[in-house]
């Protein structure tokens, strides 16, 4: 393989597993946050007209729902394909290129927190966790904040209760910057 093509899988796999440590950190301080007393667990399987108190925090967001793959093809400019379409929280495009030369997808991970304080502190913790490497402060219309990690191309986007992340990479010719805003866009439109 060239060095390109080892380069953009290096970059992916880095993303990748940034994303997974990300969603890790949030998922227990999601958990620390939420289950401080056991007593009020018991309390809602005592008393189920106490959940929406105790499960707001529990969004379940399917990313798929946010960024079609209609939105994914027009972003990418080509027919695209899913390996993720099962409700989940993840959704990814791969450009459908049976050579396997064609290296463009749009990843996209859905954080819903309940509510806009738990959004905003998971959003600034993942920030925190990247400013030990080069990030940029973005402006996007529809956003509460946003900012993108060139290093990995990955774009954070704080909305409301919901924050996102979305990895893109795009041609040789097109910005992976542009490429994710046009996808949050897609997604902030839907929010």
């Amino acid at each position: 393989m060239n060095k390109k093509v080892l380069t953009i899988i290096a970059s992916v796999l880095i993303g990748l597993l940034v994303i997974c440590t990300i969603i890790g950190v949030i998922v227990w301080k999601s958990a620390e946050n939420n289950l401080k007393d056991t007593d009020e667990f018991f309390d809602f399987i005592s008393n189920p007209s106490l959940a929406p108190t105790i499960t707001e925090n529990i969004n379940q967001l399917i990313a798929c729902d946010y960024l079609t793959s209609a939105d994914a093809e027009i972003i990418l400019g080509t027919k695209v394909r899913t390996d993720i379409n099962d409700g989940s929280n993840a959704c990814t495009y791969f450009v459908d290129d049976d050579d396997l030369t064609d290296f463009r997808r749009i990843a996209l991970v859905m954080m819903g927190t309940g509510s806009a304080e738990n959004a905003k502190n998971d959003f600034e913790m993942s920030k925190k966790v990247f400013q030990q490497i080069d990030i940029k402060d973005v402006t996007i219309a529809e956003a509460d904040s946003a900012f993108y990690s060139e290093e990995t191309n990955q774009l954070y986007v704080l909305k409301d209760n919901t924050y996102f992340i979305v990895v893109a990479i795009a041609s040789e010719f097109d910005s992976h910057l542009e490429t994710a805003r046009q996808a949050a866009a897609k997604i902030l439109a839907r929010l």
